[in-house]
């Protein structure tokens, strides 16, 4: 049986090695409020819960990576455990491209170090200013925790001002 990537990723991950739980307790991965995520202005990358709509659900937003200047550089991207947002730094990426630099696989480390977080993504075609994921699972990975699982869905895109 061959393994995917994204399975090789989280096997890594999720075997326990010095400090890592294999059955610690669970991660209190939270969903960003709207307000929490203008996607207003510049670029991004937003990934919100498979079971939630952004523009009907108060709380939809699992994830948010904002892009900066014409080669779209990644900012720190950010989830959000407990109360507190977390930053991410993108560390690998592997599997088809699509646009905005999105990868169908992508691994970003926490601050600190403290875990992983490991995004397998479906993209759609781009289309103008857009690209749709139309499926994917992102895995948290964290010292002492276990292993969390999300299905989500999403897009990658800029808004521009309207022209005059």
């Amino acid at each position: 049986m061959r393994l995917s990537v994204f399975g090789f990723l989280v096997s890594l991950l999720a075997v326990p090695a010095a400090g890592w739980a294999d059955a610690g307790t669970e991660v209190d991965l939270k969903l960003f409020e709207k307000s929490e995520v203008d996607l207003s202005k510049g670029c991004s990358v937003a990934l919100w819960q498979a079971t939630r709509d952004p523009a009907a659900d108060k709380y939809a937003y699992i994830f948010v990576e904002l892009l900066s200047g014409r080669d779209h550089a990644r900012q720190p991207a950010r989830i959000k455990i407990g109360n507190q947002a977390v930053t991410l730094r993108r560390v690998a990426t592997g599997g088809k491209s699509a646009g905005y630099n999105l990868f169908e696989y992508q691994l970003y480390r926490m601050t600190g170090e403290a875990g992983h977080v490991v995004l397998e993504l479906k993209t759609g075609a781009e289309e103008g200013e857009a690209v749709d994921i139309e499926s994917g699972t992102m895995v948290v990975a964290m010292r002492g925790k276990q292993v969390f699982r999300a299905s989500v869905k999403g897009g990658a895109g800029c808004m521009t001002p309207p022209a005059r």
